[in-house]
């Protein structure tokens, strides 16, 4: 379970997606929410993601004019945070330090930008 100081308050990610999320039943251990879903469109192009704090899993589905580009699902999430940068608003996943993936970075504008970063062995 990702603690929820290591994940936005529901606002941050309201404003970064720029849209109201799909939210699934009510959380356990004081968490507002199980499963939220948000969904962003610019243009051709759409994304899809979904946080599940609990079972430390995040997803995305990006598309552009109708073909789907990326769909990945992650698991062992350790924290999600909303950045302001020079380059602009970020979305950062971090994840546990056993997983082969170190971050994902996600920006929404001026067009949907995402990176993964992974670990050296």
């Amino acid at each position: 379970m990702i603690e929820k100081e290591r994940c936005p308050e529901m606002h941050e990610l309201i404003g970064f997606f720029e849209s109201n999320p799909s939210i699934e039943s009510a959380g356990e251990m004081n968490w507002p929410y199980q499963c939220v879903t948000f969904l962003y469109s610019a243009g051709v192009e759409e994304l899809n993601c979904t946080i599940w704090p609990i079972e430390c899993f995040f997803s995305i589905v990006w598309r552009q004019g109708g073909k789907e580009r990326l769909s990945a699902r992650f698991h062992m999430i350790r924290r999600i945070q909303v950045e302001n940068r020079w380059v602009g608003e970020l979305l950062t996943v971090q994840f546990d330090p056993e997983s082969h993936v170190d971050h994902l970075i996600l920006r929404l504008k001026p067009h949907i930008q995402g990176m993964i970063l992974t670990k050296e062995y």
